[in-house]
C-alpha cells in the first residue's frame, strides 16, 4: 500500500490555453470576464444556495461521506467559508467558516491540485492541522475550485472521521462536481457582468442625451444670435459669438474624444504580470509635466513595491487621478499633493491624497459614474469620465478603488491591487 503521504499520479492539473484541464479531459474555459472578488459573486459572506447545496448532497452520496463542502479559501481574513455543507457538527455548520488552522482545502488553494489524505493522522502534510481533534477530519478528498480566470479559490471536498483509501473513480466523481461548481460561478459572474452592462448602458444612454446633446443645443442658439448680430452688422459683438462657438465645438470634441477612449479601455485586455508602481507613477507624471510645472504643484511619491497587473492602464489609472487633483485644486493655495502605498495581506494600498477642492459629500459611490463630477468648482471642460475609466481599470486587475474627501480640504483616493510576491 502506498504511503498516505504521497501525491497520486495525475492528480496535478494541467492549464491549457483555455483554461484549466482536468483528469477527464474536462476544460474549464477561461471566459472574458473582470477579477471579480469573492464577496462581489457571493460566494462569501452570503446565505447558502440550493444550487450548491444540491452539490454537496451529491457529494455525500455518491462517495459515502458523512460530509460534504465547498469552501472558498479567504486568505486576507484568514480563514476558508462554506459556500455550502452537508453533515457538519455544531458548532461549524452554524458558523459556516473555520480559521485556516482547520483547513485542509488552503492547501488545495495553494497549489491548484488535487488533495487526497487517506489518514490524516500519518499524513506529514497535515498531521498538525486543527480540524483533526476539532472537526474529526481523517480522510481527507478536496479538488479545486476556480474563478472564471483559471485560478484555484478554495475545494470541493468528502470528508470522513475514519482512515480511507480514496480509489480513482472517487477522484473523477468528485472532479466531475467540481467542474459544476466551477460552472456555477461561472455563470454568477456572467450574471454580474450583465448587470454592470446595463447599469452601464443606462448611464452612458442618460449621459448622450443629456451631456452630448447639451452644447449642440446651445450651438444651435449661438447660430441664431450670428445671424441677427451679423444682419445689423455689429461686428465686435460677431466676434465674441463665433468665439462662444468654437469653445463649445471643442467642448463637444472633448466629450466625444472622452467617450471613445472610455469604451477603448473598455474593449481592451491585458497580460498581467509584475509591474513597478514606481515607473507607472514616474511615466503617469511625465505625462502631465507641463499641467505640473504651469500650476506650481508640490509632488510627493514615498516608496512604491510592485504589483500584479499592465504598465499602460495602470499608467492611465493614475494619470487621471493625479490630473484631477491638478484640475481640481482650491485656488487659496498651491496644490500638493502625495502619492504612497502600504501593504494589507496580498494588497498593497496605493493612496493618492490632495489638498484640492473635496468632493461633495452627497456625491459618493456616483463619482465613479460615467459623465459624473463632483466637484463644486467643476468648469464643464471636462469628459466626466476619468474616475470611470480608473474604476474599469482597478476592477480589471481584480482591485478596489474608494475615496475619502472634506470639501474644501482635499482628497484620497485609496487603491487596491495584488501585490507582486515572488
Amino acid at each position: 500500500m502506498e504511503a498516505a503521504y504521497q501525491l497520486e499520479p495525475g492528480d496535478e492539473p494541467m492549464i491549457g490555453a483555455r483554461g484549466v484541464v482536468d483528469r477527464q479531459g474536462h476544460t474549464r474555459r477561461r471566459r472574458g470576464f473582470r477579477n471579480f472578488s469573492l464577496r462581489e459573486l457571493d460566494l462569501v459572506d452570503s446565505e447558502p444556495e440550493a444550487s450548491f447545496d444540491n452539490l454537496t448532497w451529491i457529494i455525500t452520496q455518491i462517495l459515502n461521506v458523512p460530509v460534504g463542502l465547498v469552501s472558498l479559501v479567504d486568505r486576507d481574513l484568514d480563514r476558508q467559508f462554506f459556500k455550502s455543507q452537508q453533515g457538519l457538527a455544531e458548532p461549524w455548520a452554524s458558523a459556516r467558516q473555520t480559521r485556516l488552522t482547520h483547513s485542509f482545502c488552503q492547501q488545495v488553494e495553494a497549489t491548484g491540485q488535487i488533495l487526497r489524505v487517506n489518514d490524516a493522522t500519518r499524513d506529514p502534510r497535515v498531521f498538525a492541522n486543527l480540524a483533526i481533534p476539532d472537526l474529526g477530519v481523517i480522510a481527507y478528498l478536496g479538488v479545486p475550485i476556480h474563478d472564471v480566470n483559471g485560478k484555484a479559490i478554495g475545494a470541493v471536498c468528502a470528508i470522513q472521521g475514519s482512515p480511507r483509501d480514496w480509489t480513482d473513480e472517487d477522484v473523477a466523481n468528485l472532479e466531475r462536481i467540481a467542474v459544476c461548481v466551477d460552472e456555477l460561478i461561472e455563470l454568477k459572474a456572467f450574471m454580474r457582468t450583465v448587470s454592470e452592462l446595463n447599469a452601464d448602458q443606462k448611464t452612458i444612454r442618460h449621459a448622450i442625451s443629456h451631456e452630448l446633446k447639451s452644447p449642440v443645443c446651445a450651438l444651435r442658439s449661438l447660430l441664431n444670435e450670428i445671424k441677427l448680430v451679423a444682419g445689423d452688422g455689429q461686428v465686435d459683438d460677431l466676434n465674441k459669438l463665433i468665439d462662444l462657438g468654437q469653445q463649445t465645438l471643442d467642448r463637444m470634441n472633448t466629450r466625444f474624444d472622452g467617450t471613445t477612449s472610455f469604451f477603448d479601455l473598455k474593449d481592451q485586455s491585458w497580460e498581467r504580470g509584475r509591474v513597478s508602481l514606481r515607473n507607472v507613477v514616474m511615466d503617469a507624471l511625465y505625462r502631465l509635466k507641463f499641467s505640473i510645472y504651469r500650476q506650481q504643484v508640490l509632488l510627493q511619491v514615498k516608496e512604491l513595491p510592485s504589483v500584479v497587473g499592465h504598465h499602460q492602464p495602470l499608467t492611465t489609472l493614475f494619470r487621471c487621478l493625479v490630473a484631477n487633483a491638478i484640475r481640481y485644486r482650491s485656488p487659496d493655495r498651491r496644490p500638493e499633493v502625495a502619492i504612497g502605498a502600504k501593504r494589507s495581506g496580498r494588497f498593497v494600498e496605493v493612496t493618492v491624497r490632495d489638498n484640492g477642492q473635496g468632493i461633495h459629500p452627497n456625491v459618493g459611490e456616483k463619482v465613479f459614474d460615467a459623465f459624473s463630477t463632483g466637484h463644486a468648482l467643476s468648469s464643464g471642460s471636462t469628459t466626466g469620465l476619468g474616475l470611470a475609466m480608473c474604476r474599469h481599470v482597478v476592477r480589471e486587475h481584480g482591485g478596489e478603488i474608494d475615496f475619502v474627501s472634506k470639501p474644501g480640504e482635499g482628497t484620497e483616493f485609496s487603491v487596491k491591487l495584488l501585490g507582486y510576491s515572488p
